[in-house]
């Protein structure tokens, strides 16, 4: 059996996505489990600990993917239900900070909850919040789709939906290269978007594109978006939004990195799609370690009340 995490005490959502997301260290595995017959034959030309230890990676994810889609299944509603609602706080929370908005527990907790608006002062972010929950939930209706493929029309779709559509006029894009701004990659000139981003789009469905493992795709394509940069306000919401899609469609849980990773994940930008990719596994695992922990402790908690 795998080891138990400690216990700990019953959090707030937003707490708890935190600790969800948190750097936890990596669950042990059962060394008596073979995994090498499904490991795949190394590239071509590569080093064997080099092809095979991402393919490692990808195996461990697999895994812990699995183990908590069972521990899921076996869980009770209202663990499931809590489940989700962290995890949704946590992406928009987490996301937000990627681009250089801190959000409270408060004001994600009041956005959800909330039917009326009493304060305010509040209307603008609270909108926000819930803009960028409804395009998380279109997200998800997109990994239903027998049939799917990236077009700017779809880009368009979600950059209009966390902006609520007000201001911002369909289909156009940045008309310079912002100078105060998150993030500090190199990026294309206006006049060069239009075609750079078709081909960002013909890649991404393209056969070969296809063939790639489902982590590698989202590395490939969230990082080539980004040297796009569309828009100069949420480039970076979108495109880590369609990865989410390529790897939800896969059958993994969505990726959400962490904002004390945020100063990585610039340099990733900067670097290469490998970059990107070592810090999604690594934010993949940090995930899905903290969902089983969330789940255990659950568990605990119910049967200490029992016991009590």
């Amino acid at each position: 059996m795998p080891p138990r995490c400690p216990s700990v005490q019953r959090l707030d959502d937003l707490a708890i996505a935190t600790a969800i997301l948190g750097p936890f260290p990596p669950l042990g595995k059962d060394p008596a489990t073979p995994t090498c017959h499904r490991i795949l034959p190394p590239q071509q030309g590569k080093p064997l600990w080099r092809a095979f230890g991402m393919q490692t990676r990808y195996l461990e994810i697999d895994d812990l993917t699995d183990e908590l889609r069972d521990a899921l299944e076996e869980a009770p509603a209202e663990d499931r239900e809590r489940l989700n609602r962290a995890l949704d706080y946590s992406w928009i929370h987490h996301e937000n900070a990627l681009e250089g908005n801190v959000l409270t527990e408060a004001e994600i907790h009041g956005a959800m909850t909330q039917t009326v608006i009493t304060d305010l002062a509040n209307v603008t972010l609270f909108k926000k919040i819930r803009a960028h929950h409804a395009a998380l939930e279109r997200a998800r209706e997109l990994v239903k789709l027998k049939r799917f493929k990236f077009n700017a029309e779809l880009f368009d779709e979600f950059y209009q939906m966390i902006f609520m559509g007000l201001d911002r006029d369909k289909g156009k894009y940045r008309k310079d290269i912002p100078l105060h701004r998150t993030y500090f990659h190199e990026i294309v000139p206006p006049e060069q978007i239009p075609e750079r981003l078709e081909e960002v789009i013909a890649d991404a469905n393209s056969r070969d594109f296809r063939s790639l493992h489902p982590i590698k795709q989202a590395a490939l394509f969230g990082w080539k978006f980004m040297q796009v940069f569309p828009w100069s306000e949420a480039s970076g919401v979108v495109g880590r939004l369609m990865s989410n899609v390529l790897l939800m469609r896969a059958g993994y849980f969505p990726v959400v990195i962490h904002a004390q990773d945020r100063e990585r994940y610039y340099q990733a930008l900067k670097g290469s799609p490998n970059d990107l990719r070592d810090l999604l596994v690594e934010s993949m695992e940090n995930s899905l370690n903290g969902l089983l922990k969330f789940l255990r402790s659950m568990e605990e908690e119910r049967l200490a009340g029992r016991a009590g």
